[in-house]
């Protein structure tokens, strides 16, 4: 189901509390819908190691996108039921 607050052709991003510099998470996370398609969106902040078009040091975003997935609903757990009644003449004390 398409998230109603993101229109067409837009994103949208929030900080992700689950971030923090040891961990692999992203520092942001959020939706995107293009097309009338809803994808998540994931963007890490990097710093330029100085071998490619950017000096060393300088901090930039890179992303990824991929297919929306709805949250999984645990199941809810189910209360201890007994296969067998037992009296208390079945038990040998």
């Amino acid at each position: 189901m398409r998230n109603p607050n993101v229109q067409d052709n837009t994103a949208v991003l929030f900080k992700n509390p689950n971030y923090t510099p040891e961990n692999n998470q992203p520092y942001y996370k959020g939706e995107v819908v293009m097309d009338g398609t809803q994808r998540n969106l994931s963007m890490w902040i990097r710093e330029a190691k100085g071998d490619g078009k950017m000096e060393a040091g300088t901090k930039f975003l890179s992303g990824k996108l991929d297919d929306w997935q709805p949250k999984q609903q645990q199941k809810p757990k189910q209360d201890y039921q007994p296969t067998q009644s037992y009296s208390s003449q079945d038990i040998p004390f």
